[in-house]
This record gives C-alpha cells, sequence and structure tokens, in this order.
C-alpha cells in the first residue's frame, strides 16, 4: 500500500462515452509532485496502473461513487488517497464519534 495526503483537486466531466468524469486528486508531499487521476467508468472498475516515473497513479471507479467521492473531497478534511494493486480508496483522517457537521 501506498498513500498520500491530498492537498488539492481538480474535477472534469466529458462527453467521452467510455469516461463520465475523472478527478486529479494531487499531493506536493516532500516537496514532491503525486498525482492520482480518478476515472468515474462503468467497466475496467478497480483497474489501477502506477506510472512512477511521473509519479501518477491511474484508478478506474464506478461511475457511481462520484458522488461519495466528491462529497468527502468537498466537507472533509484531511483526506487521503491510497492504492493497492487491484484497488484505491479515498479516505478521511480521524474524526471522533458524533461529530457534529458546521452549518451551512
Amino acid at each position: 500500500m501506498a498513500y498520500f495526503a491530498i492537498d488539492s483537486y481538480k474535477v472534469f466531466h466529458t462527453s467521452l462515452p467510455h469516461l463520465s468524469a475523472y478527478i486529479n486528486l494531487l499531493s506536493a508531499d516532500g516537496g514532491s509532485i503525486r498525482i492520482a487521476r480518478l476515472n468515474f467508468v462503468s467497466d475496467n472498475v478497480g483497474d489501477v496502473r502506477v506510472i512512477d516515473s511521473m509519479s501518477m497513479v491511474f484508478v478506474g471507479m464506478d461511475i457511481s461513487a462520484f458522488g461519495g467521492v466528491i462529497d468527502t473531497l468537498r466537507n472533509e478534511q484531511p483526506v487521503y488517497f491510497a492504492w493497492y494493486p487491484t484497488w484505491a480508496t479515498v479516505y478521511t483522517g480521524r474524526e471522533p464519534p458524533g461529530e457534529d457537521e458546521p452549518d451551512s
């Protein structure tokens, strides 16, 4: 497993039939830029490709996960990205149980 804290992200919606949307997750961990691209697709879900020379990870995620991922990125902190040979995850740091969410 490898992981990094997400410093920023960019959301893209496409007109491509095989790729509805993608999110680039960016981290400047230790001064080097790392990028993960979450491709929201209906096939190749779980496909993880790592390009070490470019410090990039490409992940196929089911399109139904888009809303939950974007909600986590917008409303939680800190947020991390981790990847394994066959799957990846976006997850939050520790929070106490029953923590109130701020009023909008």
